[in-house]
């Protein structure tokens, strides 16, 4: 059901173009000369249910096990064509002539044979793996091409009933190879052979020819149709593991990679001296699930010149934000609250519409769902554990602002993407951000040329995404309904449920290995998820016990209620409702509540020079920040539709003058009212407020 939708049948020709071997293939095949000439004419003919030798083979046949007296193979179907390909590999492996040797490709793989036994640490029986000379154990892991046959001939190249079967040897592959640019597949079917490639997008099927004759007067193959087929088998088991299918070349079990950095791309070459530059040693594979198509990251704990590092390398579309472009943008700003890039670059420009990347980057400790169960069996005190998670909570809450300012949302915030290391908390995996549209980034060009993107495009592309992106257990509730205008807020919100999570799992509420979980945290569809989760926030006083807490110590209670009412609350009303109404429904932040569990000045700082403050009327001792140019809506007496009515901006010199004259009018107005027990009246903006009133209070900010 995967797989069959993306195949894509092509000319041999056509796939090496594909794969950048278009000129190799040329000179190869102009110098090939006679080298199979002898061997083509000794090929068998295929029969009802087995191989027939012919007499001037027979010989040669029997020794090998391959036929009776007759020539009649003793092998029969499947197994007498992939005994049949074996010896023949066997003996193409052993040619060769001096008219050629200049110019004779050199094979340096061996087939291994796995239809008796699966292959080790396995269920899984392919009928061969092709593997480097050397290398041991033959594993998916250590293989370099699939070999597979039917016995059936199939007009197209390929059973639409086996590419389940061959898809889970391809997968197991792309999972245990992080190297991998492609897999390949060597399919027997009927005599002929067919070369399918996996990639990270499609599948890609290409016709070699015929290995054997027939008597079918619908496949009169010829000597020189076989000859064929057996100068591109060997043109595709002679090219390298790093031509065919790897980053590198896989033939040794070296455990360092160099990396050489280029114009456009990086080089990566396996090696065993550590102490070159750029040289990184594996140390320990993360382990992540990496699917058959689409995007794929692998992880490994690494050594980086004498310090612990991650390794990570990634497959994503070329369409897509790269990960390395969110570091550089907001390295700066969010400087000890993400990991530090220690090398960064492209492996793979663009390959069938996917990118490689690569970063190495601090260790950063361990997830924080890995932290909360370390500190539940250390019988951690829970006032301690909470004023740690109440830190951490502000430290990414600060990290997600400074970011949003600079241009850059992370949009999969959950409790695996937060780090804790000796009490310092960091901000991972950026690898589902993308830039904002309404901001000018510095040296945008530059990291557009690192990281081989189109910052536009990439922002189209991600746009289309947004309400799909994320881990939905913590997604925020606009998200899950679908959401079009991604925000801060909904980052903040993520990070509540991560909050939430982790100190319900402190406390026993919640099992990482079972699927029983308090009510809150229920996932069914979507919008039913939302629902359930409005319904749990509902009551000010109770949510917290609906998703698993029964006491909550004081340091992270004021951080929960404060972000509680920072996210869901307006003038002391509840918006759940309006947010399951509306998806796009603008939220408020109050940068006076949300100061319990942020710093609200990071968006006024003056290192965002970028960010213009929005007037309408009067701005009172806080300020409606817009974090783009800022709009008020009105309804049309025609209808519903909503106008935009730009605002005037002002700088922030004027800003500055304008807080000092309305608090120094507001002093005013306190001395004529001395002795009245009424706070001065505030100034507000007019803006649209759950309820239909005409109201804000001066100290809050929308985002949209």
């Amino acid at each position: 059901r995967d797989v069959l939708p993306r195949v894509k049948v092509v000319q041999y020709h056509k796939l090496c173009n594909y794969l950048g071997l278009t000129e190799q293939c040329k000179i190869y095949e102009s110098a090939v000369g006679t080298l199979f000439d002898d061997l083509s004419k000794q090929m068998p003919v295929i029969g009802m249910d087995g191989l027939n030798y012919s007499p001037n083979i027979r010989d040669a046949a029997i020794s090998s096990n391959l036929c009776d007296m007759n020539g009649e193979s003793i092998g029969k179907k499947e197994r007498a064509l992939s005994d049949h390909f074996a010896w023949l590999w066997k003996h193409m492996r052993m040619l060769s002539k001096p008219d050629v040797l200049d110019v004779k490709q050199q094979s340096s793989y061996k087939l291994a044979d796995y239809r008796a036994k699966p292959v080790p640490g396995s269920c899984l029986q392919p009928d061969g793996l092709f593997f480097c000379q050397g290398v041991k154990p033959v594993t998916f892991a250590t293989a370099h091409i699939i070999l597979e046959a039917e016995w059936a001939t199939c007009e197209n190249g390929f059973f639409e009933a086996d590419l389940g079967k061959i898809g889970d040897y391809v997968l197991r592959i792309w999972t245990e190879q992080y190297t991998r640019t492609f897999v390949p597949v060597l399919l027997l079917h009927g005599g002929n052979v067919t070369l399918m490639v996996f990639t990270r997008q499609e599948v890609y099927v290409a016709q070699l020819g015929p290995l054997c004759f027939s008597n079918d007067e619908t496949q009169d193959f010829s000597v020189a149709d076989i000859l064929m087929t057996l100068q591109r088998v060997w043109f595709t088991l002679t090219l390298s593991t790093s031509a065919f299918g790897n980053i590198c070349n896989i033939s040794n079990d070296k455990q360092c990679l160099k990396f050489v950095t280029g114009l456009d791309i990086t080089q990566v070459e396996r090696t065993a001296d550590y102490s070159g530059d750029n040289v990184i040693r594996l140390v320990e594979r993360i382990d992540r699930p990496v699917k058959i198509f689409g995007r794929a990251s692998y992880m490994y704990k690494s050594k980086f010149g004498g310090c612990s590092a991650i390794l990570k390398l990634t497959w994503t579309p070329t369409l897509c934000y790269p990960e390395g472009a969110g570091y550089s943008i907001i390295g700066e700003a969010c400087n000890g609250y993400i990991p530090a890039v220690l090398l960064s670059g492209v492996l793979v420009k663009d390959l069938f519409g996917y990118r490689m990347e690569f970063l190495v980057l601090e260790d950063c400790g361990i997830q924080i769902d890995t932290y909360v169960i370390w500190c539940r069996n250390r019988i951690t005190r829970a006032e301690q554990f909470s004023a740690t998670l109440a830190k951490s909570i502000k430290s990414i809450s600060g990290c997600l602002a400074k970011a949003y300012i600079t241009g850059v949302l992370h949009r999969d915030i959950s409790a695996g993407n937060i780090a804790i290391n000796n009490g310092q908390v960091r901000l991972i995996d950026w690898g589902y951000s993308r830039a904002r549209s309404d901001i000018n980034i510095p040296n945008l060009d530059e990291v557009e040329r690192l990281f081989a993107f189109d910052n536009n495009a990439s922002i189209m592309e991600e746009y289309q995404s947004d309400s799909l992106t994320g881990t939905r257990l913590f997604k925020s509730v606009q998200m899950l309904m679908g959401c079009t205008e991604r925000s801060l807020v909904h980052d903040l919100e993520s990070l509540f449920f991560v909050g939430l999570y982790t100190l319900a799992t402190f406390q026993g509420a919640i099992d990482p290995k079972s699927n029983d979980l308090p009510l809150g945290f229920h996932c069914l569809g979507n919008k039913e998820t939302a629902a359930i989760r409005v319904g749990c926030l509902s009551t000010e006083n109770c949510y917290l016990r609906n998703f698993g807490i029964r006491d909550c110590p004081d340091a992270i209670a004021r951080v929960f209620d404060s972000m509680y009412r920072t996210l869901f609350m307006h003038n002391g009303q509840y918006i759940g409702g309006y947010m399951l109404d509306d998806c796009n429904y603008e939220r408020i932040i109050d940068l006076d509540i949300a100061s319990n569990f942020m710093d609200t000045q990071i968006l006024l700082s003056d290192s965002c020079n970028n960010l213009k403050i929005s007037s309408s009327q009067q701005l009172s001792k806080s300020v409606l920040l817009a974090n783009i140019q800022p709009v008020s809506n009105k309804e049309t007496s025609s209808g519903n539709k909503k106008i935009a009515t730009r605002i005037p901006r002002i700088s922030r010199a004027e800003f500055a003058n304008q807080q000092r004259n309305q608090a120094a009018l507001a002093m005013d107005k306190e001395n004529a009212n001395a002795g009245s027990t009424q706070s001065p009246a505030k100034i507000t903006a007019s803006t649209h407020t759950p309820g239909g009133a005409t109201k804000n209070p001066a100290s809050k900010r929308r985002f949209n």
